[in-house]
């Protein structure tokens, strides 16, 4: 399997600005009968594997290669000649979009922001906090 990021951003650490950016987190889940991760990031057993490891960061091709082996229960299938097996991402990662806007400051009369004091700016679908 591969993870690919297909937009024009880069890749960032999810603690903020630090650490190594790129790493995706999330679930995996196995759906259909009998089916089971036998190994999957260094995961065995179960429907459900949690992403989380160094082997799910983005490359700097946009890319995030692994592997996972699924096993299935034969015996869940001796009455289904056909069926569906499906594994269903639920992923998280940051990345950084550099992007031109138009930005228009009010001022006030007084200071915005006192000292030890936090305010919130929204500005379209875009909230940024200062203080």
């Amino acid at each position: 399997m591969e993870f690919q990021n297909h937009g024009d951003g880069y890749p960032l650490p999810v603690t903020g600005g630090s650490g190594q950016g790129g790493f995706i987190f999330g679930t995996a889940q196995l759906n259909g009968p009998g089916a089971y991760f036998q190994d999957c990031l260094g995961q065995q057993g179960g429907s459900l594997v949690f992403v989380d490891s160094p082997l799910a960061k983005l490359r700097s091709d946009n890319t995030a290669p692994f592997g996972c082996t699924v096993g299935i229960d034969r015996s869940a299938w001796i009455d289904k000649p056909l069926g569906e097996i499906s594994i269903i991402f639920d992923l998280y990662y940051i990345y950084f979009v550099e992007e031109e806007l138009d930005v228009e400051v009010l001022g006030l009369d007084e200071p915005a922001v006192l000292p030890g004091e936090q305010i919130d700016i929204q500005f379209g679908n875009n909230r940024i906090n200062i203080g």
